[in-house]
């Protein structure tokens, strides 16, 4: 299921549909190979649905895709990182808006080398007002039985 698809999923059993109504959906213009689905999160105001392309690899970039809704509030910034929540030999990258109707994002993240066993991906949301909210998601989720 697409990140779009699975955002609007997500914001409809929220009742936040209505600010996606009308819009038709997105198509991922990369191809940075496999998506994984690294599931959703509230983020203060915001839904965060993520997918990692491609393989995660220590000391390489990976390619993350987000949708942060609902888009009628769209946030000042969105920030990511691999690693640990205190975000040490991590490097923080800035995710590019690619859709503001759907609130669309899209960040190449510098993987650390090592990598930590516990690390995640670190997603933060800076408001429109200025409030950042925090969360995570496991990198590699369980398989689905």
């Amino acid at each position: 299921m697409s990140i779009t698809r699975r955002l609007l999923l997500t914001l409809a059993t929220a009742g936040a549909l209505a600010a996606f109504s009308g819009h038709a959906l997105a198509e991922d213009k990369h191809d940075h190979g496999k998506a994984v689905d690294l599931g959703s999160a509230t983020l203060g105001a915001h839904t965060v649905v993520a997918e990692r392309h491609g393989d995660l690899v220590a000391g390489k970039t990976a390619t993350f895709e987000l949708a942060v809704g609902p888009a009628a509030t769209p946030p000042k910034a969105v920030r990511l990182w691999v690693g640990l929540e205190d975000g040490k030999g991590s490097t923080k990258a800035k995710a590019d808006l690619e859709d503001a109707k759907l609130g669309l994002y899209h960040a190449h993240v510098e993987v650390p080398a090592p990598l930590a066993a516990d690390a995640r991906l670190w997603v933060s949301v800076e408001a429109a007002d200025g409030a950042a909210s925090k969360g995570s998601f496991v990198l590699t989720p369980a398989a689905k039985k």
